[in-house]
């Protein structure tokens, strides 16, 4: 006998590439990947779902890509708290850095725009699959929704952000000039426009 007294239709949801009205902040960590580059995360959910539902949001800090990473930690604190809780702050080491982020910025809320971008992978037999991933935009990312941060709150109704799926910058798709997927994967191609 089947019975669907005690059964709920429910579908796991992740803040995924596209407007995101309703992200909150779980925690921020630092890292270091496998080739030895540090990171920074941030782990994001939609409101109301549970943490383990978050998306990992990486921004690397090598030479290069630290300006811009600082920028964009500095454009999500404005959204979720002042500016001045932020700018004393000293932080010695990376380490020191997402701690007192993750302190500053856990449980807070706002909304996101996050970007997308394919990559040939492989599913689970071993053959070449577009995969996407998503990542922070290089600007006009982040709107406050709650008072109390340096942006005053927007509406949804009103938000300034847009995602285009046909524009590049927001939807970023596998080069049409790479004459075959085995060439991305045996790693042939190794052209990008990356900052690290």
């Amino acid at each position: 006998m089947f019975n669907f007294e005690n059964v709920s239709a429910e579908r796991k949801r992740f803040v995924g590439y596209d407007i995101n009205h309703d992200v909150t902040i779980v925690s921020v960590e630092d890292g270091v990947s496998q080739l030895g580059k540090k990171f920074i995360q941030i782990n994001v959910k939609l409101t109301g779902d549970e943490d383990d539902n978050s998306t990992i949001l990486k921004m690397y800090m090598s030479e290069k890509a630290e300006k811009i990473t600082m920028s964009k930690l500095m454009t999500i604190h404005s959204a979720v708290r002042k500016v001045d809780t932020l700018k004393d702050k000293k932080f010695k080491t990376l380490e020191e850095m997402s701690k007192g982020l993750n302190e500053l910025w856990k449980g807070r809320r706002l909304r996101l725009k996050l970007q997308a971008e394919e990559w040939m992978g492989e599913d689970d037999a071993g053959n070449p699959k577009v995969r996407i991933r998503t990542s922070i935009p290089m600007r006009q990312f982040a709107e406050a929704i709650d008072s109390g941060a340096e942006m005053p709150p927007i509406a949804d109704a009103d938000t300034k952000l847009v995602f285009n799926k046909s524009n590049k910058w927001d939807y970023k798709r596998l080069r049409e000039d790479t004459n075959s997927t085995d060439e991305v994967i045996k790693g042939k191609d190794k052209k990008n426009d990356l900052p690290f």
